[in-house]
Order: structure tokens, then C-alpha cells, then sequence
């Protein structure tokens, strides 16, 4: 379990440079919401800002060749996929 928390404080610190910009676009997103007053229109419009930032984690991953990282550490595959959805 040990493992598993390392994976998951190695991919904390991949994402951390965009927290700030994920939150400002999820600000933005909620306000937009509350200003139609309609929750239909609200998740969807948080959901339309937000998706792209579920793939950020995944180009950072591509663009900087972690996969070699990972395979430094003594992590196995099963402690790394599951830090990643706990994540």
C-alpha cells in the first residue's frame, strides 16, 4: 500500500503546475452556472470546461517519457495503476 501512496504523490507532482489554471476554469464554469440558474446548463457547462484536463495528466505523462521513470522506481505495474485512478 506503501507503493501504491508514492505513485500517487509522484503523479500529485506532475499535475501540480496546472491546479491553478484548473481551478480558475472550474470558477469560471460554477459561475457561469449560477448565473443560468438552471443545473442542467451548470453541469454540463463544468463538464465542457473541465474534460480537457483529464487528458492533461496523460500528454504530460507522453510528453515528458515518465514511463521511464516509472521503470526506475520499485513500483509494480498493479501499485502504479492503481495510485493513478486513486489519483
Amino acid at each position: 500500500m506503501n507503493s501504491v501512496f508514492k505513485s500517487v504523490k509522484l503523479d500529485n507532482y506532475i499535475m501540480k503546475p496546472y491546479y491553478r489554471a484548473f481551478i480558475l476554469l472550474f470558477a469560471v464554469a460554477a459561475a457561469v452556472g449560477v448565473l443560468t440558474k438552471i443545473p442542467a446548463i451548470t453541469v454540463t457547462v463544468v463538464l465542457i470546461i473541465s474534460a480537457p484536463f483529464n487528458g492533461t495528466y496523460f500528454s504530460a505523462y507522453e510528453k515528458n517519457n515518465l514511463d521511464k521513470l516509472y521503470g526506475v522506481l520499485p513500483l509494480r505495474k498493479l501499485d502504479v495503476v492503481t495510485g493513478r485512478y486513486l489519483y
